[in-house]
């Protein structure tokens, strides 16, 4: 994957995260576009940031609005950047696996 191409997906990543966080457009519709666009991973991230890490921010004193923004940012860009890490290990598995079988 060229380095160009992860910057632009996580580029896009932030720029849906942010406009989720502030709310700038319905957040029914923009928590479905950040959901797609960092599929897999997402599905990990969210929960795990919205039922552990919000609480857990709200427990230690942190104002509710920070920890919402925090959770509506966090997992648009957790995600996406495990999305990319996922990515590159996958075409790392497939190079080592070619690479021994053509040996």
């Amino acid at each position: 994957m060229p380095i160009k191409t992860i910057k632009v997906y996580l580029a896009v990543v932030l720029i849906a995260g942010l406009i989720h966080a502030c709310g700038i457009f319905d957040k029914d519709v923009t928590f479905l576009v950040c959901l797609a666009i960092t599929v897999p991973c997402s599905i990990l991230t969210s929960p795990l940031l919205y039922f552990v890490v919000a609480p857990a921010l709200a427990f230690i004193g942190i104002p509710p609005a920070v920890g919402q923004v925090v959770s509506d940012l966090g997992y648009a860009l957790v995600g996406g950047i495990l999305n990319v890490l996922l990515v590159k290990a996958v075409v790392a598995g497939i190079r080592t696996f070619r690479a021994a079988r053509s040996v």
